[in-house]
C-alpha cells in the first residue's frame, strides 16, 4: 500500500504546486515553484538523516527520471512501481503516468519512456 499512496501523494503535490502558482498574482510570478516532474521509485534501505534529508539509491532514482528525464510537470515511476501500483486502474483511481526504463545507451540514460496508465 506505500507505494500506492507515493503514487497518490505524487498527483497531490503536482496538484497543489499547480493551484499555488495559479493563486499568484502577475507580479508575483517569480515565487513560482517550478519542477521538471514528480519521480518515484521504490526499493528497500532508504537513509534518512538527522534534519530529515534522504539518501540513498531510492531518492536518487526518483529524483533523476522526476527532474532530468521528464517534463511539464508530469509524474514518472519506475519499472518496480508501475509493477506495484498496475492494480490502482482497476481500482477506479484514473491516473496519467510514465514509466522510465533503465538501459545503456550510451550514457547510461533512460532509453525508454511509456504510458504506465
Amino acid at each position: 500500500m506505500a507505494v500506492e499512496d507515493a503514487v497518490k501523494a505524487s498527483f497531490e503535490i503536482r496538484q497543489i504546486l499547480r493551484r499555488y502558482a495559479e493563486s499568484l498574482p502577475p507580479d508575483r510570478q517569480h515565487f513560482k515553484v517550478r519542477l521538471n516532474g514528480v519521480g518515484v521509485h521504490c526499493d528497500h534501505d532508504v537513509i534518512v538523516d538527522k534534519d530529515g534529508k534522504l539518501h540513498g539509491a531510492v531518492p536518487n532514482e526518483a529524483y533523476h527520471i522526476g527532474e532530468d528525464v521528464y517534463a511539464n510537470g508530469n509524474v514518472l515511476v519506475t519499472e518496480d512501481v508501475f509493477k506495484q501500483v498496475r492494480m490502482l486502474k482497476r481500482s477506479g483511481v484514473d491516473l496519467t503516468c510514465y514509466c522510465a526504463s533503465r538501459g545503456t545507451n550510451g550514457a547510461g540514460g533512460t532509453q525508454r519512456l511509456q504510458k504506465a496508465f
